[in-house]
């Protein structure tokens, strides 16, 4: 697992797997996302949500990422989010 606290994730498509899954098109602008990093996100009500990267397939420009979550953060995750990588420290 990285220092996950300097990654900066933008979701670009985003499809459900499963209840508890969803995989992104995304590119990574800062950091390297590695499986096990907890990421965080905020919808358009502002509320704090928290994923977990479970798969990586990485590609020169655009990557696949497979997040879990519970079913309700994961309803709020949509294309066009950002995520922050979550200080693993606390």
């Amino acid at each position: 697992m990285s220092s996950s606290e300097n990654l900066l994730i933008h979701a670009l498509a985003v499809h459900a797997e499963s209840a508890d899954n969803v995989r992104a098109r995304v590119t990574v602008r800062m950091g390297n996302p590695e499986v096990g990093d907890r990421v965080w996100f905020e919808a358009t009500d502002r509320v704090k949500r928290e994923l977990e990267i479970v798969d990586i397939k990485r590609s020169d420009r655009l990557s696949t990422i497979t997040f879990s979550g519970a079913e309700p953060d994961l309803k709020h995750f949509v294309g066009g989010t950002y995520l922050y990588g979550l200080d693993v420290t606390r």
